[in-house]
Order: structure tokens, then C-alpha cells, then sequence
């Protein structure tokens, strides 16, 4: 009796597990339609994080037009005079806006080929996908963080199932938007008194770190680093310099 009721178990498991496989064939566990949220958001976030290499690196620039070549870099003047004894005046007044601006330019074909492969990557599994023309793409710096908003409709076709998308949010962890207030800062400090007191505001925020090189006695060019993720921001001035053989 004992034999026939194990066996009558191990035939019910089997019948269950073959049933269960049949169903999971059926009814897909992971649809494409439910990855497109995510699948935008990597590809967003590879975009910005690579392109914050170049910019941060320039100043906040990518493409400046006044710098200063160092170390084989084009840093962008933050704050400059080219007159001696006479303070810098502040190129980039808002400068915050200027990072969201920068970024959003030199993301925008990246945003769109991420939509192009997303397309063409539904299209090889035979899933009905449609776009529409780009309305609008918003970067915004906060404390700590990068928020990038695109408005633009996909419409997903999938086994009978209609998705609509309209907005794509993407959040990326960085400490841009505390770099460039103390490069704000700095900036102030220059324009007002000739100097930065540097030392003084590593010691008032410590998850900073600043350098800064001199340069021909008549640059000096910053070094902002977050010590947390080691993400640097440079930035070039040229205040109250003073003429060759005199400083």
C-alpha cells in the first residue's frame, strides 16, 4: 500500500511540474513592455555619465572658447580679466543653468539613438512598438543628484496588450550640483577679494577637496574634488594677475 501511494505522490509532482511548464509557456513572466522604463533609464545614465567626463573636466564646458591649456586640457575660464591688477569678472553668472543646458546638448542624439535601438530591438522579437518625435528633454541638478525628464509617446503592441508611455525619468547619483557651487563660490571669492579662501572652506565642508595649480603667474586653475566618488570638476581664473618680473 505504501509503495502505491509514493508512487501515486511522485506521479502528481511530475503531472504538476509538467502543467506549471505549460502554463509558464503560455503566459511569459517578462514581457518587453515592462523593461522599457528601465531599459531608457541605463541608456540615459551612460549618456550623461560619460559626457560629464569631458564637460567637468573643461569647466563645465564642452566646447569652451575662452580656456587655458593645462596638463593638455582646455579648462574654461570661470572668471576672468585680462587686465593686470584688476579683479576677474564672472563668466558664467548662472552657472548651474550653464551644467543643464551643456548637459542636455550633448546628450540630446544619444536620447534618441537610445530610443532607435529600443525600437529596433522590439522589432527583431516581433513586438509592435511606435514613436513619436521627441517633445522635450529636461536635465536638472539638485543636491547630490541629476534628474533627466523626457517627453516623448512610445506605443507598445504586445500579444494583444496596448502600453502607452509618455514620460521617462531618469535619476542618477552625482555631486555635480555641490561642485559647481563651490566653484560658485571660489568665483565670488575671486572677483571680490583676488583670492579663494580655499583652505579655510575645506575645513567648513570636508567631502570636498580643492588644489590649485598657478600658472604663468597669471592663471590659477581649481581643482574641485567630491571625496566621496572622486568626480572632479576644473575651473580656470585669471584675477588681479600681475605682469611678469613684478610678482
Amino acid at each position: 500500500m505504501f509503495i502505491i501511494i509514493a508512487i501515486l505522490l511522485v506521479a502528481a509532482v511530475a503531472f504538476y511540474i509538467l502543467l506549471r511548464g505549460k502554463i509558464t509557456e503560455i503566459i511569459p513572466s517578462n514581457k518587453p513592455a515592462e523593461n522599457i522604463n528601465r531599459y531608457i533609464s541605463e541608456c540615459v545614465e551612460d549618456s550623461v555619465r560619460e559626457k560629464l567626463v569631458m564637460i567637468t573636466e573643461q569647466g563645465g564646458f564642452a566646447s569652451p572658447e575662452l580656456y587655458i591649456n593645462h596638463s593638455g586640457i582646455k579648462v574654461a575660464y570661470l572668471c576672468y580679466n585680462n587686465l593686470y591688477y584688476s579683479p576677474c569678472i564672472n563668466q558664467a553668472p548662472h552657472y548651474i543653468n550653464h551644467l543643464e543646458r551643456e548637459i542636455k546638448n550633448s546628450i540630446s542624439q544619444d536620447v534618441e539613438n537610445c530610443f532607435t535601438t529600443l525600437s529596433e530591438d522590439y522589432q527583431q522579437k516581433s513586438v509592435g512598438i511606435t514613436t513619436s518625435e521627441t517633445e522635450s528633454t529636461n536635465v536638472e541638478l539638485l543636491d547630490k543628484k541629476i534628474i533627466v525628464t523626457i517627453k516623448k509617446e512610445v506605443m507598445i503592441n504586445d500579444r494583444d496588450e496596448t502600453k502607452q508611455y509618455n514620460d521617462f525619468k531618469t535619476i542618477i547619483n552625482s555631486p555635480l550640483y555641490n561642485l559647481a557651487r563651490t566653484a560658485m563660490e571660489i568665483v565670488f571669492q575671486e572677483a571680490t577679494f583676488c583670492h579663494a579662501e580655499y583652505l579655510g572652506y575645506q575645513t567648513l565642508y570636508p567631502w570636498v577637496e580643492i588644489s590649485v595649480s598657478d600658472i604663468k603667474s597669471h592663471s590659477r586653475v581649481y581643482k574641485i574634488v567630491d571625496k566621496n566618488t572622486g568626480t572632479k570638476l576644473n575651473m580656470a581664473v585669471r584675477s588681479c594677475a600681475i605682469p611678469m618680473g613684478l610678482g
